[in-house]
Formats: C-alpha cells, structure tokens, sequence
C-alpha cells in the first residue's frame, strides 16, 4: 500500500506528476489556489481503522490524523495558525473530506481508536505517585509529529461543535488522551480555557466531564496549571453568580462544588488563594464601612459577596487542614460585618443568609460564633406585628431573596417566612451545641429572651413553636448538668472534656430529633403546590366577576330609574367619594397587592 508520510511529500509527488503534463497547466493550477487534496472516501478510512486495530500502524493513525484536519478545518472554515498577521491564505489540504457520512466516519475513527494506538507505542508510566508523561517515554519520537497536530484539531473541534453528545463524545476522547495535552504546556494552556468555558456554559453532562479532566490535569501536572486553573475557575464562578434564581440556583451550587473539590487538592496552594480573596472581601466591606455612598455599599449587598462568602465558608469547613485554620478568624469577622452594615428589615434575607452561612462553619469547624443575638433581634422585630395586609399569594422563596420590596415587607407572607427561617436557623444553632458540656451556661440567656418574644408576640403559632423549643432546650440542659455532675475531671482539663464531647456528639436528644421533624414537615409543606384551579372554575369566577362589577358600576338601587336619574346619582356618588365612586375597591385592592409582591417568576431585585 502506498506510504504518505508527511504532507511535503505528497505536495512535492504531485508537483512532479503535473510537471510532466507540462509547465503551463502547473501555473494554472498554481494561479487558481491549486491543490485541493486527495478525497477521502469510506473505503480509506475503514483501511486506515483496520490497520490501526491489527498492528497498530503508525502511517496508517498519521494519515487518519491528515483526514481530521481537513475535516476540521473545511467544517469550521477556519485558517491554518501558521498565517502571519491575520493573512487570509488558504492551507494546502492532504486529504479532502465532502458529506455528512464521510465526516463522521473520520471523527468517530479518531476517537474510537487514537487512543488506543498512542497507548501502545508510548504506554503509560508511573513516577512515584504520579503518571509520567509520554513526552519521556522512548516511543515518543515516533508519535510526535503526528500528536501535536493532532490535539490542535481536537482542540478546534471541541470548540467548534454545539451539539451536546458530539461535545461529550470529544470531552471523553481528551479525557482518555489528557497526558498527552501535558506534553505541551501551550495546548494545555488552550484546553484549560476551552474546559474552563465548557464548564460554565455548557449541558449539565458537559459541565461535569469538562471538570473531570480539569481535574485530572491538576492531579498530573499540579505546577503551575493548578494556580492558574483555580484563578480562572474562581473568576468565572464569580461572574455567573451575578443574578440567582430558582433556574440558575443548582448551577451555582455545582459550581461551588467543583471549587470546593479541585481547593482540596493542594492545601498550601488554596490558603494563598483564600488569603487573598477573603482580603479582598474585607477590604470591600471596610470601604462601605468608611464610605457614605450608596455604590460603596453594592459592592457588599449583591449576590456575588454573598455566594463568595458561602464559597470559602465552605471551603475552610470541608478541606480540613492546619494551614487553612487561621483564615477562619478573618472570614468569620468578614461575615459579621457584613450582616450588620444595614440593620434593617429590608435586609433581613440576606442577614438570614450570612447566618446560614457560619451556621455550615459552626457544623464543620467546631468554632462557636456569637449567633443567636443576631437571630434574637430578627424574632423581635417581626413577632411584635401584626401585618395589616392580609397574605394573598405564596410566600417569597427567601433562598433566591436579598433584599425585600415594600410591599413584601408589609405582607404576612414575608413577615411569616422570615419568622420560620430564623426559628429554624436558631434551632440549628442550639443544635450544633447541645454536645457541648457548657450547654446550660450558652442557651440560659436565649431561653430568656425566647420567653419573652413568646409571651408578647400576637402571633399564636409562633408561640406555640417558642414553647416547644424552650422545652426541648430546658430538657437538653438538665441532661448534660446531670451526666457532668457525675465527672471527675475538672475544667482545667482540656483533653477530658474534648473526649467528654466527642463522645456526645453522635447521640440524639430532643433539640436534634425536634430540628429533624421540624424541617421534614416544612419541607412536605413547601413542596406541596397550590392546587391550580380547571379551565370551568376559571371561565365561572371571571363570568362572575364580570356580573360583580357590572352590579357595582350601575349601583345598588334596585328600582328602575330613567338612564339620566342614573347618571346623576352616579356623578353625585363619585364627587361624594363613596365605595362605588372613582376609588379602588377591597377586591381590586387584593389584586393589585397579589399582582405586585408576587415575584416568584421575575426573580429577587438585585442592586
């Protein structure tokens, strides 16, 4: 079978086949743009695939790699890189793939089989705990030239193709073939912003398996690419957690967890990162302190400083290691801070948040924080009123809220929803505690304040669950006074009272099996929908409100008068500004109210 070789050689063996039919057609052809490589047909590929499966032919992969390029570029009618400044010339083609089936033959040949072959010439080596690189493998002269343009055209396509199974097709490939990628730190560098937007924008499934190989690429080659990956991966979390809504909420999460996972690899590398952006967090929340301009205060309340906050929270609760340990202080100090630059209702959500927030760090670290005031100053506030507009709609989704609008914050709804979320964040807290041997000395003064937020708030369902909750406390309390009566270590002794509470930490008591049954019933609640009237109950209650108003608009005379007696009446009511005048009446009122607060499908007003 014939043997190419390189590209040289089949543009140099066709030169001297139209030199001998004469020097005139060869500048003719030169003129026109001349060469347009050999057709590929399905016969050649299937050639090519047999002689790679059986004996693993390296002309055979080259020229298959030949058939991608031109197959890449005359889809994605792109240029060759070697042009100069931008120069529109057109690259002498090999090969020429035409049609769909011919395509995808080529494209699925490469990445069913490629692999495979590279494999077998440059087999993968271990060096100490990780892999070695094929680039020092005494195969690797024999592969090389046709590897590096290979990955280029990988590289072209996955940029090129939108079709998400055509994207994990060629995701899986690079996967399969990530060392080779090491090799050359330029195509590193390219696949790992390819990667870094696949991961941002992509399918849930393309998301995931472009992780998968950044990752992959950090475990193998962690100097530099790990700094420089996990500087570009936090850059475009930030910039898509611009705006949160119910749609965009799981993507976010899962950002957060592909940070969290790839932080953990390197621990030194992470604090250096962490020290610099929680520096950089405090010194946003230090030039609202200090400012009086409403921009520098944006800066702080939107939904990038609070996911950012949550991130490192996370990160310094999940990667548990000493170098990390310091960062807690500032971040914490941060975090109350910000919770505190606008003590008023209007940011109660986001307050609610940050508290959430330490809450995870509380559950993880160990470290107590000061809490229960901040949630006490909420369950004040809103158990002492009454609401003067009735709840019309659903309750605001708090988990997509920063900041409540005005109507909210005059609604039963908000004033509901805010109330539920601090009970159960402060039973969390007393949660998270009731191992603790000094239970009774930290919950005493909350019970006192609890008591007196239940004995004055008008709100009986709230004084109900403040009962049970100071019960459920009082109970833990008495337990763990009577279990360290009975201890013969004294508080001097670090070391026993560490065990003392470890050996607590697993058990349940009535705070725990109280959260656990408090959150299983408000979750069933949240997930039950609101049953949404037929297409019959809809036509009848607008037919009747219909009729309803045009018994309004005419008037509650029921005797028969002349249409200009109507009409004086009519002119003498709206001039005297009665219910059936020019005002809004009660059930329009409602409407407009529903209409107004409802923001479940517009998503939070973000600043």
């Amino acid at each position: 079978p014939p043997h190419i070789t390189s590209r040289a050689e089949i543009v140099h063996s066709d030169s001297e086949d139209m030199e001998s039919e004469g020097e005139g057609r060869e500048r003719e052809e030169e003129e026109e743009g001349a060469y347009k490589g050999i057709p590929v047909t399905l016969t050649m590929v299937q050639k090519w695939v047999d002689k790679i499966t059986t004996a693993h032919y390296i002309p055979a992969l080259h020229n298959l790699t030949l058939a991608l390029h031109a197959a890449v570029a005359g889809i994605l009618n792109r240029t060759r890189r070697g042009v100069r400044e931008g120069e529109e010339e057109e690259e002498v083609m090999v090969y020429r793939v035409e049609g769909t089936p011919v395509f995808n033959a080529v494209v699925v040949a490469c990445l069913k089989h490629v692999s495979t072959c590279l494999s077998h010439h440059t087999p993968p080596q271990q060096h100490g705990r990780r892999p070695q690189l094929p680039s020092s493998h005494k195969g690797w002269s024999k592969v090389r030239r046709t590897v590096k343009p290979y990955l280029s055209d990988l590289l072209r396509l996955s940029q090129g193709v939108r079709e998400p199974s055509m994207q994990c097709a060629v995701l899986r490939h690079m996967q399969d073939i990530v060392l080779y990628f090491a090799s050359y730190p330029k195509l590193q560098r390219e696949l790992s912003s390819t990667l870094i937007s696949l991961w941002a924008g992509g399918e849930q499934s393309v998301q995931v398996l472009a992780f998968l190989i950044l990752r992959r690429i950090t475990l193998v080659h962690p100097h530099p690419s790990l700094h420089r990956t996990l500087k570009k991966l936090y850059l475009t979390f930030v910039r898509n957690c611009k705006f949160t809504t119910p749609k965009s909420l799981p993507q976010i999460h899962f950002m957060q967890n592909c940070l969290v996972e790839l932080l953990a690899v390197d621990p030194p590398t992470t604090y250096q990162h962490a020290f610099v952006y929680i520096r950089q967090l405090a010194v946003h929340l230090r030039t609202a302190l200090t400012s009086n301009k409403k921009d520098a205060q944006q800066t702080v309340y939107n939904w990038q400083y609070v996911h950012c906050l949550d991130l490192w929270t996370r990160v310094l609760g999940e990667v548990h290691h000493d170098a990390l340990r310091p960062l807690v202080y500032p971040l914490v100090q941060t975090t109350l801070g910000a919770l505190q630059l606008q003590p008023t209702a209007r940011y109660y959500p986001l307050r609610l948040h940050c508290v959430e927030t330490l809450l995870n760090l509380i559950a993880s670290t160990g470290t107590y924080i000061p809490l229960p005031p901040y949630l006490l100053e909420v369950l004040e506030a809103q158990s002492s009123k009454v609401s003067a507009h009735p709840q019309t709609g659903k309750p605001p989704d708090l988990t997509c809220l920063l900041k409540a609008t005005k109507q909210q914050l005059q609604s039963r709804g908000f004033q509901s929803a805010i109330l539920n979320k601090s009970f159960e964040l402060l039973l969390q807290f007393f949660a998270s505690h009731t191992h603790h041997i000094g239970f009774p000395e930290l919950a005493f003064p909350i019970l006192v304040r609890l008591r007196k937020v239940a004995k004055t708030t008008p709100l009986s369902w709230l004084r109900m669950q403040l009962k049970q909750l100071i019960e459920k406390v009082e109970e833990v309390s008495r337990e763990v006074e009577r279990e360290r009566s009975s201890v013969s270590f004294a508080p001097k002794d670090a070391q026993l009272i560490a065990a003392w509470e470890r050996e607590r930490r697993g058990l349940e008591n009535p705070v725990s099996r109280f959260l656990a049954t408090w959150c299983k019933v408000h979750q069933q609640m949240s997930q039950q929908a609101p049953r949404q009237p037929t297409s019959q109950q809809q036509a009848a209650q607008e037919k009747g409100g219909r009729k309803k108003a045009r018994r309004k608009r005419v008037g509650t005379n029921k005797k028969k008068v002349s249409s200009a007696q109507a009409l004086d009446k009519r002119e003498e009511e709206v001039e005297g500004g009665g219910v059936e005048g020019g005002g809004v009446r009660d059930d329009e009122a409602d409407i407009v109210e529903a209409f107004e607060f409802s923001s479940d499908e517009s998503g939070p007003e973000i600043n």
